[in-house]
């Protein structure tokens, strides 16, 4: 399933990237490291 979510993702973002919008939600949250190495929670709607 991952690797399906990943092609899907990718292959829309090079053809049309004004449609990834499609795979998030309001409430969807994803993980990324601070500048001094903490994980930090967004909102992809930031």
């Amino acid at each position: 399933i991952g690797n399906a979510f990943v092609e899907q993702y990718y292959h829309i973002l090079h053809q049309s990237p004004e449609l990834v919008c499609r795979f998030y939600h309001d409430s969807s949250v994803m993980g990324r490291p601070h500048s001094d190495g903490k994980m930090e929670s967004v909102t992809t709607t930031q």
